[in-house]
């Protein structure tokens, strides 16, 4: 696939529908602390969107700084790195030939490979994630019966403490109409729990007796599908939010 629309945000704000009371700031340097502590920050587009932006101070000096879609950027973030994975996979996979001579080994293609292809998975899965915690109101409130009590979740504590699978399996149908992408798309739901076991053997690289674990991670890797994991993960997010993954136009691919 191509890389994605950047956008930031979504707040539901233009210039014609903002809240009663709110206002433009025109002086930045005497209104500084007012500003930082009271007021939420918009910039304003030519096509009369609104931005939500914070006042960065480092240095003495001040710098606006729109907010991107989280989401997005580790989705975008991901796919940079994917690019990297292909090429260095690519000078990594050489095959084998009884006459070749490995006299002088070179690791630098195999260490890019790894970090480019981990990182890769790792950042695809954050955006899973970080989308799944966007989908979840304010006020969302999700019960969890158990045999003998109940658990109540807010907003918070359903982002910290319901894993990934229940979040999609139960709390999602649960908070947004009873829609359920695992049941709607299997073989998709099939990419997206590797993507999730996969990412977490990354994150918590075990060792073993000769680097047994070590060398049936990095060949998972190498048999993994990444193609139809981000597919997947597209899927999934246009699934919840129509054209929220939108492949841009312009031509350019990077």
């Amino acid at each position: 696939m191509k890389h994605i629309v950047k956008r930031g945000v979504d707040h539901g704000y233009n210039n014609i529908n903002l809240p009663k009371g709110t206002r433009e700031v025109v002086d930045i340097d005497t209104e500084f602390q007012k500003i930082k502590n009271e007021y939420d920050c918009y910039i304003s587009t030519d096509k009369g969107d609104l931005l939500k932006s914070f006042i960065f101070e480092k240095d003495n000096k001040k710098y606006l700084i729109p907010i991107p879609d989280l989401s997005l950027v580790y989705f975008d973030a991901a796919y940079n790195l994917n690019q990297q994975r292909c090429h260095y996979e690519k000078e990594t996979l050489v095959p084998f030939n009884n006459n070749l001579k490995f006299n002088n080994i070179d690791f630098d293609n195999i260490y890019k490979y790894y970090g480019y292809s981990s990182s890769c998975l790792i950042t695809l899965f954050t955006s899973l994630e970080c989308f799944i915690n966007h989908l979840i109101p304010n006020d969302g409130i999700y019960q969890k019966n158990e045999k003998l009590f109940s658990k109540v979740f807010n907003q918070d504590q359903i982002q910290r403490g319901i894993n990934f699978i229940d979040k999609v399996d139960q709390v999602l149908p649960h908070l947004n109409g009873k829609k359920s992408f695992f049941k709607v798309f299997p073989k998709q739901t099939h990419h997206l729990k590797n993507l999730q076991k996969l990412r977490d053997d990354i994150v918590h690289t075990k060792s073993s007796l000769n680097h047994k674990k070590q060398q049936e991670l990095i060949r998972r890797i190498l048999k993994f599908d990444f193609d139809k994991t981000f597919e997947s993960v597209k899927d999934f997010m246009n699934y919840y939010k129509t054209d929220f993954i939108e492949e841009c136009k312009c031509g350019i691919d990077y």
